[in-house]
């Protein structure tokens, strides 16, 4: 009976000790620091400075912002809080401007908030769309005199329309 208290009594101390020496190694290791990327929302009137400086310096006009897409801006932007993708525009959307407006061709180039961490984040975003070949094109085309960008805490979206 006397092993067993024994063995007891140093297993319970063995315990004691490793609990005591890893909280005390914990309360005085020094603090890691860890980075934190902070991330800003995107300037709305900083990215449109930024593609309009591009409309300017490629030799082609600057666009034209439209109340009429700007309305529709409007409606798209929240639904890329539920499905941040082209279809909706893709499928209705793009009829709705046709019906609404004189133009009869439209197209959207799209942001999510966060993808850069370093500034000019909107400059960034600028040349990450003339790197894809299909944003690109939407910022090239000629047909594309009108647009609006809408800006908000996680997204942007750039209607583009002509005739």
């Amino acid at each position: 009976m006397n092993k067993i208290i024994k063995a007891l009594f140093l297993a319970s101390f063995g315990l004691f000790c490793f609990v005591a020496g890893v909280t005390y190694q914990l309360n005085t290791a020094e603090p890691k620091v860890v980075e934190r990327t902070t991330y800003r929302p995107y300037s709305q009137e900083m990215l449109w400075t930024h593609i309009q400086n591009y409309k300017s310096e490629s030799g082609s006009q600057p666009y034209i912002q439209d109340q009429n897409l700007c309305k529709f801006a409007d409606i798209r932007l929240p639904q890329l809080h539920k499905e941040f993708s082209h279809r909706p525009f893709d499928n209705g959307m793009s009829d709705q401007i046709f019906a609404a407006t004189k133009f009869n061709k439209s197209g959207e180039n799209l942001v999510t908030f966060g993808f850069y961490n370093t500034d000019p984040i909107e400059k960034n975003q600028l040349n990450e769309w003339l790197r894809s070949p299909k944003h690109k094109e939407n910022l090239d085309d000629p047909m594309f005199t009108h647009s609006c960008l809408r800006c908000d805490q996680s997204y942007c979206v750039q209607i583009f329309a002509g005739y």
